[in-house]
């Protein structure tokens, strides 16, 4: 799940691709938290992030009348239309320098729409999981009220397939590592067992198929992750020296 969108004229965009510290690159995945974890640290370091759930989510809160209609797709595990997955992503495109989308495209008339805009990317990064796994830890997920710190109650080693993934806990049980709120954590209401499959099956028939689209045009890489945020480090030099290339 996981883009680049419009831009302000041709000649812009060849300025931006062309410069050396500067790049575009598109982060592909199933639904679940770690594509974040190491999106949001990579943004952090030198690039800015157009992350779509984001941009879908302060659209529903600010109540526009096309909110409900999102919400309604959204909370039941549904893509939003092609149309307006493009739009709301172009409208927040920075204006200059590169950056990274998240969540778009998701589908293949998506990336259409992207490639007719005459947009190329530098590179896909398909982050893989295994599924129980993603389950898992989007059912464990748990947010602070006040600050909207993630934290994660899942458990998982299994050392005969290098998967060591230990739970992201609070130090005070309670306690907002980031903030002291004592405030009860909370879920997000589409992150439940139900949901998050019927994405996986959404993920299979809508998304897949970049992999593929992708591949055939080498643009694509691959992770498979087994550490969750200890892999971070690792998924950055990986970009790093892809840049190089």
């Amino acid at each position: 799940q996981w883009y680049q969108r419009r831009v302000h004229g041709k000649q812009w965009y060849q300025r931006r691709v062309h410069g050396k510290q500067w790049y575009q690159r598109r982060v592909h995945g199933k639904q679940w938290y770690q594509r974040r974890v190491h999106g949001k640290q990579w943004y952090q370091r030198r690039v800015h992030g157009v992350v779509a759930g984001d941009l879908i989510r302060a659209e529903i809160k600010s109540g526009s009348p096309r909110a409900k209609m999102m919400n309604d797709l959204i909370s039941g595990g549904n893509l939003l239309p092609d149309e307006l997955s493009t739009e709301i992503i172009s409208d927040n495109l920075p204006k200059e320098g590169g950056f990274i989308l998240d969540g778009f495209p998701r589908t293949l008339a998506q990336a259409e729409a992207l490639e007719a805009m005459g947009v190329n990317l530098d590179f896909v990064l398909e982050i893989q999981c295994d599924e129980e796994i993603l389950v898992a830890k989007v059912v464990e997920r748990y947010a602070c009220a006040d600050c909207g710190n993630v934290y994660n109650y899942a458990d998982f080693n299994i050392p005969e397939r290098g998967i060591l993934m230990p739970p992201l806990k609070p130090k005070v049980e309670g306690v907002c590592d980031q903030c002291g709120s004592t405030k009860p954590f909370v879920q997000r209401d589409d992150d439940t067992e139900e949901v998050i499959r019927h994405r996986l099956n959404v993920y299979r028939s809508e998304t897949e198929p970049l992999v593929n689209h992708y591949k055939e045009k080498g643009l694509l890489i691959s992770w498979e992750v087994k550490k969750g945020k200890a892999d971070t480090p690792e998924v950055i030099q990986l970009i790093e020296d892809k840049l190089k290339q």
